[in-house]
């Protein structure tokens, strides 16, 4: 090996050795450099850890790691564990900015002041000044021959030994008339088996027949 070959190795040696030295140099912090005063560096004895949020990202499932342990529910927890985790969370949403909201106490209603319901003060109208208006008439259907009399039929009935029996007329659909004596029915006043209740309906349609001569 000459001269020449020995220069060029030694020439590469000390040029790496600078730029090594500088790298490390750069790398190295600067005492002389002021500090930060808002930046704290912590050690291990000040550091407490109270708990980790993990996201298992396949389920996007977020648990909780304390204690190096992994919990996927709140119930998983022991009494220091969920007391600690909870004054850590009041911590934590207070260092975000957020307010609890907080629930106003519902009014004290005064037990002397009537209290009026939606329902009932709808239906309540402002007070009207002056005479009411009469209501209208009420027309009243008239009442056909077979109800006229069975009206005097009921008439007759009243205070008799026969009134117990519920005897009453009415109409039937071929325009003729039922006789109704208790639980049985006859189609015609001739049906009617007791004589004394036909004598009575007879005596009932001749007054009917008076009144409206």
């Amino acid at each position: 090996m000459n001269v020449q070959t020995l220069l060029i190795i030694a020439l590469v040696s000390v040029t790496i050795g600078y730029v090594a030295g500088m790298l490390v140099t750069n790398l190295r912090p600067d005492k002389n450099q002021p500090k930060d005063p808002n930046v704290e560096i912590l050690t291990e004895s000040t550091q407490v850890e109270v708990a980790r949020l993990v996201r298992d990202v396949p389920r996007a499932v977020l648990q909780v790691q304390m204690e190096g342990k992994r919990f996927q529910k709140s119930s998983e927890l022991n009494a220091i564990q969920r007391k600690d985790l909870e004054e850590a969370t009041v911590e934590l949403i207070s260092w975000l900015g957020y307010t609890p909201a907080v629930k106003e106490p519902p009014p004290i209603e005064d037990p002397s002041t009537p209290v009026v319901t939606n329902r009932l003060a709808n239906k309540v109208s402002p007070r009207q000044t002056g005479p009411l208006p009469p209501p209208p008439p009420i027309k009243e259907q008239p009442k056909s021959i077979v109800n006229q009399i069975n009206d005097i039929l009921q008439e007759k009935l009243e205070g008799t030994h026969l009134e117990a029996r519920r005897i009453r007329l009415a109409e039937a659909p071929n325009q003729g008339v039922t006789v109704q004596v208790g639980l049985d029915r006859y189609t015609g006043v001739d049906e009617v088996p007791d004589e004394e209740i036909r004598s009575l309906i007879r005596a009932s349609v001749a007054e009917w027949e008076a009144r409206t001569k």
